[in-house]
């Protein structure tokens, strides 16, 4: 069946090991095996040179060789399951920090997952950003009750190492890769209000808040589990940043949910 010669064809793509299909013929008589390797090639540095595309800063700080080399192992371990090349890699960063060579660079898989964030962020539905003077007009009561919606861009990386300072000397090539880094813990907003993709360092428990608003939290659940996670939680630093990037979208009010 077409659906069985399909899918064997498509999984030695992928696997050096496995033979092409004994149905695939050529009309000119070339070799057949040959030929198959050479597209089985094609299909793997495509998808290698994809996350060469989407992980720049990966990419800078491991260097060329070493990032085909991961890159390959992890093409044929994780396949594209979607036709959309600029969806795939979103498993990249959970390979990265189970892959044993990069063991010395304990940040790598979160500068990863900073760039997945990234992408997602330039790609996500485009929403009007909230307008800070809402919350000017609500009573002490309806603010504890309102619920703050993250604009669709939003995403949060949180990181035990300073991932934003390190992606950011890495990311674009006239950066310089040497500068200064300060030790610590960096919590990562991404987001793009408007057309551009914008990061920043997160001020302590933001981030807790933020995943808070993102399940549907109210105000007040959203400030006690920011609390819990870092006691130095302003929330009014919070809000100020948040509104000042354009990472959320609306403010519904108790009666609106």
């Amino acid at each position: 069946m077409l659906a069985d010669l399909q899918s064997r064809f498509a999984k030695g793509l992928l696997d050096p090991d496995v033979a092409p299909p004994d149905e695939l013929a050529d009309r000119l008589g070339r070799d057949v095996a040959r030929r198959y390797g050479i597209y089985r090639n094609n299909v793997v540095v495509s998808l290698v040179e994809a996350l060469m595309d989407a992980f720049p800063a990966v990419l800078r700080i491991v260097g060329e060789e070493f990032f085909r080399g991961a890159a390959g192992v992890y093409v044929r371990a994780d396949p594209p399951t979607s036709p959309i090349l600029l969806e795939y890699g979103s498993g990249f960063a959970d390979f990265l920090a189970g892959f044993e060579p990069a063991v010395l660079l304990p940040y790598l898989a979160d500068v990863a997952r900073l760039e997945t964030a990234y992408v997602r962020a330039h790609h996500a539905a485009d929403e009007e950003v909230m307008d800070a003077t809402i919350l000017q007009s609500l009573t002490p009561d309806q603010l504890t009750q309102a619920r703050l919606v993250p604009h669709a861009s939003t995403q949060v990386v949180r990181s035990a190492y300073p991932i934003h300072t390190i992606w950011h000397l890495n990311a674009a090539a006239d950066n310089d890769p040497t500068g200064p880094i300060t030790e610590g813990a960096q919590d990562v907003l991404v987001c793009r209000p408007v057309f551009d993709v914008e990061t920043h360092t997160l001020p302590a428990g933001a981030a807790a808040f933020l995943s808070a608003l993102a399940e549907d939290a109210s105000l007040a659940v959203a400030v006690d589990e920011a609390n819990r996670d870092n006691p130095a939680f302003d929330l009014a630093k919070t809000l100020t940043c948040l509104l000042e990037t354009g990472a959320l979208h609306d403010c519904l009010l108790a009666a609106d949910k």
